[in-house]
């Protein structure tokens, strides 16, 4: 397969107004970072938002939809003013439909990946459209969904999976959001608890009651190579996408 690519010097932005000044200025390049939490905290929201916002710069990115179809995603996405389908047909925003497949109907879109496949054939399919279309940004959504797909049920096959992806990923040198669940804080930070241990960087979205209402936190748990504090930074999900309130 190759060397990877030589990913510039500097820090990758993430779209996310705010978050940027907590970690030194962006994502550490060529690195994954988990981003994780329960149902309705926006964590397809952040993939997107991080996405689009390399493909304004002209870096190529890449969605892989493995749990939401991506017309519904496309169409979710709309009410931020988000229009996907511009950014696609400029070759700078690639979507590859694994929800379809999973599901056993035929997909319609230019990227997708043949049913009943293993956790090898799904990485070098992602390995090979992200080589041929020198995509810088990748988001998987999610890792969950990745396990069931290919019927993971032991930690070590979910651990080695995702290392196998998540090396691929990086060798081709992109910087990499890979999104997990979690539905208890005091039981780990993820679905399976091997997810962080691959990760550069883990973010956690979650909930906190204050008085009768429900808001919305966001968390930098780990972040290599970067000073940042442990802290709950308060977020809202807007009209623009995610935004951290006053830190």
């Amino acid at each position: 397969m190759g060397t990877g690519r030589v990913q510039r010097i500097g820090r990758v932005e993430t779209g996310v107004p705010k978050l940027d000044s907590l970690i030194e200025g962006g994502f550490p390049p060529n690195s994954s970072i988990l981003v994780t939490g329960p149902s309705g905290t926006g964590k397809t929201i952040f993939c997107i938002q991080f996405l689009l916002h390399g493909a304004k710069k002209n870096q190529k990115a890449l969605y892989v939809a493995l749990e939401e179809r991506p017309c519904d995603v496309r169409r979710e996405m709309t009410r931020f003013g988000w229009n996907l389908a511009t950014y696609e047909k400029k070759g700078l925003f690639l979507v590859l439909d694994v929800a379809n497949p999973r599901a056993m109907m035929p997909s319609r879109e230019k990227y997708t990946i043949q049913a009943g496949f293993t956790p090898e054939t799904f990485a070098n399919r992602l390995y090979e459209i992200v080589s041929q279309n020198k995509v810088e940004r990748v988001a998987l959504d999610s890792l969950p969904a990745l396990a069931l797909a290919c019927h993971l049920d032991k930690l070590g096959q979910i651990r080695k999976a995702i290392h196998q992806v998540n090396n691929l990923l990086l060798e081709a040198g992109c910087t990499v959001i890979l999104v997990s669940e979690t539905s208890d804080l005091t039981r780990g930070a993820t679905r399976f608890g091997v997810e962080e241990f691959v990760a550069t960087g883990v973010i956690v979205m979650t909930y906190s009651e204050k008085g009768p209402k429900l808001t919305k936190n966001m968390m930098i748990l780990k972040m290599r190579g970067t000073k940042h504090a442990l802290a709950k930074y308060p977020y809202q999900i807007t009209d623009k996408g995610i935004q951290l309130q006053t830190v």
